[in-house]
């Protein structure tokens, strides 16, 4: 081989075949990087190397070598076995091009489309090609349903395609659309025709936030022929003949799991919420929202134009006011969140956080009418805040979701007396002045809003007179300046928290451009103090230091498209840091002002509207914490300061992300310096990123590329380097010598206390040393006063060395059947005896000892075991208490499964199922790896679910084939070999005289990490729906326990709003 042809450097991604395997044998080892192939991956790899090998072989120039072709084909076939057998090719070979209807007058076959059906191409309405409207007539003759989403329709779109659109629907098939009000080009005449033709039509209302540009055309037919249109056209005469398009027609078979994908993303879209169905009767709303996407994307528009825009907006409001108020996907899990902290732990006292903007307020009214029982009075409510305004719009807000306009009495200093007191929505100025009047007991449920407040005198004495049943706090600012805990209030913690890129991802708040700047700066030798940079070390070092200010506002001129345009807000250290900062800024071209704690109301206010107004570039803050500053058009922010808080740098970044008209997202201007071993970086970048998607160090190395729609996350250079060097510092942290450190810093008694001081998780303390840390060990290998002595006899030592290096496993009970009957189990005097217990109590031991890996001969023999080793138990009740305490989701009982101790919700390992079921006996746990599972007596299909099949990838074949459509329906495939006539898939949907009578589902995440590679079970589901397809066959179940929106979320295919 010459040096020509030496394999040229660069990326790969192909299997190594013998030509390739010579080729590398001439390269030096250490320039060549392979990797195992994914058995999740290995059928579609292999397969198409082997298509790409079939694509080189001869034409063939007669019929004796077309047959020759057909069986060499064959033989491939046979290699794979016999159940492959029935896709042999029959020869000679032929093409199937239809079948024509035994029954009524029209017995002829529609045309074939000029592009065959099994063949994909390019569509750009060039000279020599047909057209795309033309094609898309064609592809509509021989549909049987048709899917289309786009960004707008327009009327003469529809005009084009109205015959053969009807003609469709006519013979039974079925037209979905889903549009947006986004920019306002879609046209309510367009979209009343479809309706009229008989097309179902959603449309997103919010087309501004959205910003739907996806625009696709899905045509369903029988034998997988179906075919999809991608590319840039919306429905629009100009699209769809003389405008330079470009679309990609796709045939499924040539691309079927890219196709599969198209399909459940459009149904994900067409089930959810944001996405709502159109009628005739909808117009008025349709046109008033077209009417104020049209004045959001005007740059800008005259009195006039304002004016109507302003009526129209009124028109919408009053058509908002018949809608059912729901909540947004993340506002439903706080609201589950709560619900699960009163059932599960009867906990009353709640402290909400959620940034500026979210619906705070709606969170309370939907947190209200769930407490409001049917049937009966509605609880006694006590609304707190401290302007009138606040409290209007909380009122309304409560009568729209209750749908009583006459709900709720303001109590201020300028309504006047109250007539009636059982629901007051009340000032905290007035009521303190007129507490004597009140009794304690008077109001059963209290909200209170600006919970931040609380340390004030006028607040507490609020908070702490009365005694209600339920009070929840809301606030967007929990972290006070003065270091008061306003958690204390509130039954000492927050119970959940709304996260930003939650918040973002509701759109609830604009997107974010995040970037890391490096500023130049070395804090490495700056005092530390209470977990974060000391104050004054840190003004000392900004203030005065003009090569830092330069740096910033290069980076302003490097990520702002017009500085001098910008409406930026700057948060600094101290009040000379800012005051620094603004005459810098204001040197160097921009107009600049500062606030601080001392500046009044008003001057804040004219400070604000100056830069509002474009008159001020930026303002530069020292308290961000305050009120004052909440300008819905900040457009930049810069991060002047460090901060160790993780609420502290979500509280910033609120102030920039409040949704406005015309704005599209937020710069955020990090600056990031050389910074001490303590500073934590993962902690903020919590709030940007959605950690289901792997650890904050494995998503800044891929470049962060699972972030919210809209938003960006860039860090340049030298700031990359130094967050990644930080976050793999944070990794070797998790070892056994830093835990040992850490243990030696403070005489930790429990290992709640631990790991709370230590600011770790569970999952993260019991992943230490390769999975085979335990809080038993940990204390042996410090030689803390108190730990459990060390086994003498050598049988039992190695015996409580396997059971402590399983404790880790059972981080995911957290379930009151499991955790109380275990914890019970666990702090017994005595051994358990077994002859003593129910049916359901010995499958509950098994689930123990199996996930433990005891395999006893007998359940007594397996207590035994546990009893004599008390280091064991006790660690294990500890563990259990946490966890459950830790709860999320509740579980809810299964109905119609007797003695079987599966609860819908609650996380499960494979045996743990097995022994629930009884399929498992304590000397054999059941072994199975196969995703069904169908146990005989119980006439019960079992199915399990890994959603992301691939750790390392992201690819339409390895993830999400199965997921969640709505709260109560999921989208399943069968293993590749079922057919709809298959006697697997029959007995699965309950056919046949052995059908199954119930189907559970269990669902996790992925194959890897303590928790998330246990199965949550689904709970029993129902066919819905038809069956799809063969080999696999596709179906919709439907649970009959709806999932609760954290599980929803996290089995959700895309994020459809």
């Amino acid at each position: 081989m010459s040096k020509s042809d030496r394999m040229p450097p660069g990326l790969r991604d192909e299997i190594i075949t013998e030509d390739l395997a010579a080729s590398l044998a001439l390269i030096k080892g250490d320039l060549v990087d392979v990797s195992r192939l994914e058995w999740s991956a290995a059928v579609e790899r292999l397969g198409r190397h082997l298509l790409r090998v079939a694509r080189r072989m001869r034409h063939p120039s007669s019929d004796e070598a077309l047959t020759s072709a057909a069986e060499t084909v064959n033989e491939a076939i046979d290699a794979l076995g016999k159940e492959f057998a029935i896709d042999r090719v029959v020869t000679p070979v032929q093409i199937l091009r239809g079948v024509r209807s035994e029954t009524g007058l029209a017995t002829s076959l529609p045309d074939h489309p000029a592009i065959p059906l099994s063949a994909s191409e390019l569509m750009v309405n060039g000279a020599g090609e047909p057209s795309l409207g033309s094609v898309l007539q064609q592809e509509l003759r021989c549909a049987d349903e048709v899917d289309l989403i786009c960004a707008f329709v327009g009327y003469k779109g529809i005009e084009a395609l109205r015959d053969q659109l009807r003609a469709l629907v006519a013979r039974g098939g079925r037209v979905r659309v889903i549009t947006s009000t986004y920019l306002g080009s879609t046209s309510a005449k367009a979209l009343d025709d479809l309706v009229d033709l008989g097309a179902e039509v959603r449309v997103n209302y919010q087309g501004m936030a959205t910003k739907l540009h996806a625009k696709a055309w899905l045509f369903r037919r029988p034998g997988e022929l179906d075919t999809a249109f991608i590319g840039s056209s919306n429905l629009s005469e100009a699209a769809l003949y003389t405008g330079l398009e470009w679309n990609v027609r796709l045939a499924r078979a040539d691309a079927p799991a890219v196709f599969t994908r198209i399909q459940q993303v459009f149904d994900t879209y067409w089930n959810t919420p944001v996405y709502e169905p159109y009628g005739l009767n909808d117009r008025d709303r349709l046109e008033a929202a077209l009417a104020e996407a049209k004045g959001y994307a005007a740059d800008g528009f005259n009195r006039r134009a304002q004016r109507e825009i302003g009526k129209l907006n009124r028109q919408l409001e009053a058509a908002y006011a018949r809608l059912e108020i729901r909540p947004k996907p993340h506002q439903q899990r706080v609201l589950d969140t709560l619900a699960t902290r009163r059932t599960e732990f009867d906990e009353r006292q709640h402290l909400l956080v959620a940034a500026t903007g979210t619906g705070k307020t709606v969170i309370a009214a939907l947190d209200y009418a769930r407490l409001c029982e049917p049937g009966k009075p509605r609880p006694t409510l006590l609304f707190v805040a401290h302007r009138e305004r606040i409290l209007e719009q909380a009122r309304e807000m409560f009568r729209q979701v209750l749908k009583d306009p006459d709900f709720g009495e303001l109590l201020s200093g300028s309504s006047g007396p109250i007539t009636r007191d059982s629901h007051v929505f009340a000032m905290v100025q007035t009521l303190h002045r007129r507490l004597g009047q009140v009794e304690p007991g008077a109001y059963q449920v209290m909200y209170v809003d600006e919970a931040h407040h609380s340390a004030a005198a006028s607040w507490e004495a609020v908070i702490q007179h009365f005694v209600p049943r339920e009070l929840v706090g809301l606030t967007a600012t929990p972290e006070r300046t003065d270091g008061q805990d306003i958690s204390a209030f509130f039954g000492g913690r927050y119970t959940t928290e709304l996260r930003l890129w939650e918040a973002v991802d509701d759109q609830l708040l604009a997107p974010f451009e995040y970037v890391g700047v490096d500023d130049g700066t070395d804090l490495r030798h700056l005092a530390w103090h209470a977990g974060d940079y000391a104050v004054e070390a840190l003004s000392d070092l900004y203030t005065g230091d003009h090569v830092r200010v330069r740096h910033i506002y290069d980076a302003v001129t490097r990520w702002v498209e017009h500085p001098h345009q910008m409406k930026a807000l700057g948060f600094c250290v101290t009040v000379a840091h800012a005051q620094f900062m603004t005459k810098q800024f204001t040197r160097l071209g921009l107009q600049a002002e500062y606030l601080e704690g001392n500046h009044g109301q008003a001057y804040r206010d004219a400070v604000l509207a100056r830069l509002s107004a474009g008159e001020l570039q930026v303002v530069f803050s020292v308290d961000v914490l305050g009120e004052g500053i909440d300008v819905p058009d900040v457009d930049t922010l810069l991060l002047c300061r460090p901060t160790q808080s993780p609420v502290l740098f979500a509280q910033q970044l609120g102030r920039g992300l409040r949704l406005s008209p015309g704005k599209t997202s937020c710069v955020v201007l990090d600056f990031i310096g050389q910074h001490r071993a303590e500073y934590r970086f993962e902690q903020r970048y919590e709030a940007l990123i959605d950690g289901r998607h792997g650890s904050i160090r494995s998503q800044a190395e891929a470049g962060f590329p699972f972030l919210p729609a809209g938003c960006s996350l860039t860090l340049e250079r030298v700031a990359r380097e130094r967050v990644l060097a930080a976050l793999k510092a944070v990794a070797v942290r998790g070892g056994t010598t830093a835990l040992l450190k850490d243990l030696d810093a403070k005489a930790y008694s429990s290992l709640e206390s631990f790991l709370h001081g230590t600011d770790r998780s569970v999952e993260q303390f019991y992943a230490a040393d390769s999975r085979r840390m335990s809080w038993t060990r940990l204390r042996r290998l410090a030689s803390q006063p108190g730990a459990p002595a060390p086994r003498t006899d050598a049988m039992l030592t190695d015996e409580e060395a396997g059971l402590l290096r399983r404790i880790g496993f059972l981080q995911h009970v957290s379930d009151g059947l499991r955790v109380n009957q275990w914890f019970d189990w666990m702090t017994a005097d005595d051994p358990v005896n077994a002859a003593e217990l129910s049916l359901v109590e010995q499958r509950l031991a098994l689930q123990l000892m199996h996930t433990l890996l005891l395999q006893p001969s007998t359940l007594q023999e397996g207590f035994d075991v546990l009893h004599r080793q008390p280091a064991v138990r006790a660690e294990i009740a500890e563990l259990l208490t946490i966890v459950r305490s830790e709860l999320e989701v509740a579980p809810v009982p299964i109905l119609g499964l007797s003695d079987v101790p599966l609860m819908a919700h609650a996380r499960y390992t494979r045996a743990e199922v097995f022994a629930a079921l009884g399929v498992s006996r304590p000397d054999k746990p059941k072994q199975h790896r196969e995703g069904v599972y169908f146990v005989q007596g119980a006439r019960i299909q079992l199915m399990f679910v890994t959603l992301n099949k691939s750790s390392s990838q992201f690819s339409s074949t390895t993830q999400y084939r199965d997921h969640a459509l709505t709260t109560d329906l999921f989208h399943w495939e069968s293993p590749n070999n079922w057919r709809q006539s298959s006697p697997a898939m029959q007995r699965a949907i309950g056919q046949g005289v052995d059908g199954a009578v119930h189907r559970l589902l269990f669902v996790r995440e992925k194959s890897t990490g303590a928790v998330e590679s246990t199965f949550r079970c689904f709970g029993l589901v129902d066919l819905h729906g038809d069956l799809e397809g063969d080999r696999p066959v596709a179906m919709t179940w439907r649970l009959r326990t709806p999932l609760p929106a954290a599980v929803f979320e996290a089995s959700l295919l895309v994020a459809a709003g």
